[in-house]
């Protein structure tokens, strides 16, 4: 048996987490173990599916998916407009943001750099859909998004 020692660091991340969740009415459904999050409501309870939040990228993905609940993204049962999609995007990965700074937590340059790639592929997915043109906030992710468009798919 491993005994696995927390940091003081993780210690904070795994606090804020849970304060997060409960603030939001939020449970963990189950712990992802490749990074991915989801958010949905089952049994009128409000889920997310997100990594362990021990590291500064795992609470990311987590505020992220606690976000769509905060938000109220996961109350629409119609299908979702691209332009609003990437609006709820954009919303959610603020409060994300917000989430860090409230809590006294640094963002990496790796989760910035993992937000950026996930706003180009929400665009990416948009401008397939149609968008156009591309609104001024998410044209900084533009360039990425038609890269990913001309990119061959395995």
């Amino acid at each position: 048996m491993r005994i696995r020692r927390r940091v003081r660091g993780e210690q904070r991340i795994e606090t804020a987490a849970w304060t997060v969740l409960v603030e939001n009415g939020v449970r963990i459904r189950r712990w992802s173990q490749s990074g991915e999050g989801y958010a949905y409501v089952t049994g009128g309870a409000r889920m997310i599916d997100a990594p362990r939040p021990r590291s500064a990228g795992a609470f990311a993905v987590l505020c992220h998916e606690v976000a769509h609940h905060a938000l109220g993204h996961t109350v629409h049962a119609e299908p979702v407009d691209p332009r609003r999609e990437l609006d709820e995007e954009w919303a959610a990965w603020e409060f994300t943001f917000a989430c860090f700074a409230r809590f006294g937590l640094a963002v990496p340059a790796s989760v910035t750099r993992e937000i950026a790639a996930s706003m180009a592929e929400r665009l990416a997915a948009a401008l397939e859909e149609g968008l156009e043109p591309v609104p001024a906030r998410f044209q900084p992710f533009q360039a990425a998004a038609r890269a990913l468009l001309v990119a061959p798919r395995f």
